[in-house]
């Protein structure tokens, strides 16, 4: 995960939500507009998710 300003480094290229150099990161963008804190909701959100998915493959696996 890497979490972006609204004015990202040349790197991370424009409009996307993955890296070509980094397939396996997720990037979380923020414009102008948006605060800060929606921002980090979106990433909360989605390490609960990713949680809630280890936790349930890791709880399959042990029986």
């Amino acid at each position: 995960m890497v979490i972006l300003p609204p004015n990202p480094d040349w790197r991370w290229l424009l409009e996307r939500s993955d890296s070509p150099w980094y397939p396996s990161m997720k990037l979380y963008r923020r414009d102008h507009a948006e605060v800060r804190k929606a921002q980090m909701g979106r990433v909360i959100a989605d390490v609960k998710k990713l949680v809630a998915l280890r936790a349930s493959s890791v709880s399959g696996s042990l029986f």
